[in-house]
């Protein structure tokens, strides 16, 4: 594979699932013909696949021999490459830290053509600009990642119903050390002394005699429902938000339920629904997610809950509330331009409309680099520059390394031409 020639910004993309414009470039190469499995060691759960893969074919074939991914995000369509790019992390951060604690080595080609392999060991410093740097160091090839053990493809969740943001934290923080997996859904749209009220969902994998005891590491697909393509742009607004807050808040009337469930609706719940962005109609949305550290290095700003409290009580007198908000906690984090560090995240979505909410978030934007934390690259689409630089320290350190390896600027984004990464 040759790119000297190129002229033009170059980019590989995955399976295009960022919400803002991470995945796009002047040229793009399609990573998704690059599907292959290339080895696994079933005692050691060590698998070596091409970056095009997705997380489902990865599941489907490795769930049946008692493995897992050791992290996931949301959803279960996007690539390895993709993943290892953006640095991904899912419910189990607080313990596990993000896929590049996993990743055992990267296969990659530079911008002058030539293939090279790099590892926390080999080439340390291309892996750590690697990943989490959102495909701009050069294409990921094939990858190396560690799995995780499971007996079944079964969950036991708790889910424990709070009453406002302060019980929904103290519930968060209160269980990491006693579950693999918690998030919380919690309700932006009531008034102040109810806002951040949610559910809290914990879960660890299930021992095999729980769930299905004749098809423990049973495959799940259910059938995908699909939302048309001629959805009204107004299905979605402040009212239809805060009915469906309201019931969903409701499903669960007592305190403190337990379950056991399926690793597919647990992990992917929208996976469900195919399309399920069509719902905001043909105006799109934006998902925004930051994460503030649990105490702020500066004085005369709020960290961690009393943070998320400034941001969402600056939304709701804007006259926004976010139609699915995900409340989540995070561990420490390495990493150059990683998203994860020590704090609380949340994750929200907002109908696109006429563009208010473009403003209101420059300024929750401006709240979060004041309590030190940072917005997520793989759902950006609104961050300007100077603060994108306040936000990651080894912003400079990441620029060195690129320089190193790609030093005409070949891989290039809509994104990071915005923000002047490169």
């Amino acid at each position: 594979m040759r790119f000297a020639r190129e002229r033009e910004p170059l980019l590989a993309q995955g399976s295009s699932l960022s919400y803002g414009d991470a995945s796009l470039s002047g040229r793009l190469i399609s990573a998704l013909p690059l599907n292959r499995l290339l080895s696994f060691d079933s005692s050691e759960g060590v698998l070596c696949a091409e970056a095009g893969i997705t997380l489902e074919e990865i599941i489907r074939f490795a769930l049946p021999r008692g493995w897992f991914l050791p992290v996931t995000p949301g959803t279960k369509f996007v690539t390895l490459g993709g993943c290892i790019c953006a640095d991904v992390h899912g419910k189990n951060h607080h313990v596990d830290g993000s896929i590049g604690s996993f990743v055992r080595e990267i296969h990659m080609v530079l911008a002058g053509g030539t293939e090279i392999r790099c590892s926390p060991q080999q080439n340390s410093e291309l892996f750590e600009a690697t990943v989490g740097g959102m495909g701009l160091t050069g294409f990921v090839y094939a990858a190396t990642v560690g799995l995780r053990r499971v007996q079944s493809a079964f969950l036991q969740v708790r889910t424990e119903k709070t009453s406002d943001l302060e019980s929904t934290c103290r519930t968060l923080l209160a269980t990491q050390s006693e579950y693999t997996y918690s998030v919380a859904w919690i309700d932006t749209f009531p008034g102040a002394t109810r806002r951040g009220r949610g559910l809290v969902m914990l879960g660890r994998h299930a021992p095999a005699e729980e769930g299905d005891p004749t098809a423990p590491l049973r495959l799940h697909s259910p059938p995908r429902a699909s939302v048309p393509d001629c959805v009204p742009a107004f299905l979605v607004n402040r009212f239809s938000g805060r009915v469906f807050n309201a019931l969903y808040y409701r499903k669960q009337w007592r305190r403190q339920a337990d379950s056991v469930v399926h690793y597919d609706p647990f992990f992917y719940p929208l996976d469900a629904l195919a399309n399920w962005n069509r719902l905001y109609g043909r105006g799109g949305f934006l998902q925004y997610q930051f994460v503030v550290p649990f105490d702020s290095p500066d004085e005369g700003a709020n960290g961690g809950e009393g943070a998320i409290e400034e941001v969402l009580g600056l939304l709701a007198r804007r006259g926004f509330g976010s139609t699915l908000a995900v409340l989540k906690t995070f561990g420490p984090q390495r990493g150059l331009l990683s998203f994860p560090t020590a704090g609380l995240t949340l994750a929200l979505d907002f109908p696109l409309g006429n563009g208010r909410i473009v403003q209101a978030l420059d300024e929750v934007t401006k709240m979060v680099v004041r309590a030190g934390g940072r917005v997520y690259l793989a759902k950006d689409a609104v961050v300007g520059q100077a603060d994108f630089e306040a936000m990651f320290p080894r912003l400079d350190e990441f620029r060195r390394i690129k320089q190193r390896f790609d030093p005409n600027g070949l891989f290039r984004s809509v994104q990071s031409d915005r923000l002047g990464i490169t």
